[in-house]
């Protein structure tokens, strides 16, 4: 009888130290996210106090001014055009070199 009390015990015992194991890494999670989101919006105000945004292409991601709204890349990471004109295309002012919009990401 002993023996089945023990193991009772020992069996309540680790079933609440499991719960308690599964709530703190619910509440962790629940902090990631809150810090993520955190995280993201101090970036969001600094980059408008900067006056950037961030522009990608194939060769990677780059920080460039927010005063435009079109921006292209020649691909190599060095070469970039930004316009607010929509109806400008670098291709025809610079026939001689490929260049590739850019897309804004946060």
């Amino acid at each position: 009888m002993n023996d089945e009390l023990t193991r009772s015990m020992g069996a309540a015992a680790i079933k609440r130290g499991q719960e308690r194991l599964n709530d703190m890494d619910l509440q962790m999670r629940s902090w990631e996210q809150q810090q993520s989101t955190q995280d993201r919006m101090h970036t969001n105000f600094v980059k408008a106090i900067r006056e950037v945004e961030t522009f990608q292409d194939a060769s990677g991601t780059y920080e460039m001014s927010s005063s435009y709204d079109h921006a292209w890349s020649r691909n190599d990471g060095n070469s970039f055009v930004m316009s607010n004109n929509p109806n400008f295309d670098p291709q025809f002012v610079f026939k001689d070199q490929s260049w590739e919009p850019m897309k804004k990401v946060d």
